[in-house]
């Protein structure tokens, strides 16, 4: 969608963007069913980890 859209609108960069809300933060794996696609158009992948309370933000910060 992210290639098609740019292609049609002729852009110079297309992104595929995540906000991730899963339970646990699983980094990339988010992108592992379309990473190949995604290069070969080139389409930059990029995610957010979205934590599910700030109590759980400060526990992944602390280690």
């Amino acid at each position: 969608q992210a290639y098609e859209h740019g292609t049609q609108k002729g852009v110079k960069l297309a992104t595929l963007c995540c906000f991730d809300m899963r339970k646990t933060d699983e980094k990339e794996s988010c992108f592992d069913h379309v990473r190949e696609i995604a290069s070969s158009k080139q389409v930059v992948l990029k995610r957010w980890y979205i934590y599910s309370s700030s109590e759980s933000y400060r526990k992944a910060k602390a280690g």
